[in-house]
């Protein structure tokens, strides 16, 4: 996204400025103070539809003006309280709070590839192939235990593996 610059900790809006009505400051930056990328690209659109909205009424407003009005939407919108993405894990239907695990959910994901014929024959069996090294690289478990350790834990162990063959720790072959 144009509108979209990520610096630090935070995402700052860096919206370009018609060159007509601002001779000497061609970039309105602005930071959303919001580290998810989610809710910033949503925060920033709606602050350049704001901008570009007020600029086709009001063509004369200088920047300073500009950038304390931006302040204010930004501070004003809905999506500010919404400050974390929202767990993918709360889309499933039919789950209790520790029932679905990684297995049930890999075995759900290709039965739907299959039978929505999304792969072709070749990529279906690249894709169990990978499902099933990534259960046996990192173990069944439930899915809120798949953090961000588990899934570096996960790359760790594929940096170790051969390139193109199979690697499984419970294998006296392997030389993972």
């Amino acid at each position: 996204m144009a509108y979209l610059i990520h610096r630090g900790a935070f995402y700052y809006l860096n919206l370009r400025l018609p060159k007509h009505l601002f001779p000497s400051c061609h970039t309105l930056r602005l930071s959303l103070n919001v580290s998810a990328r989610q809710t910033a690209t949503f925060l920033a659109t709606s602050l350049a539809q704001c901008v570009h909205e007020h600029l086709a009424e009001h063509p004369l407003t200088d920047v300073v003006t500009l950038t304390r009005m931006c302040k204010g939407w930004r501070d004003a919108s809905p999506t500010r309280m919404h400050r974390s993405t929202p767990s993918v894990i709360s889309s499933f239907p039919n789950q209790n709070a520790h029932g679905t695990t990684l297995e049930s959910l890999i075995k759900t994901y290709l039965e739907e590839g299959k039978r929505g014929e999304t792969w072709r024959q070749v990529s279906t069996i690249e894709v169990e192939r990978a499902l099933r090294d990534m259960t046996e690289l990192v173990g069944d478990m439930p899915i809120q235990a798949f953090d961000v350790q588990q899934a570096r834990l996960l790359k760790d162990r594929l940096s170790r593996c051969p390139q193109y063959s199979p690697c499984y720790p419970s294998s006296k072959k392997s030389r993972c």
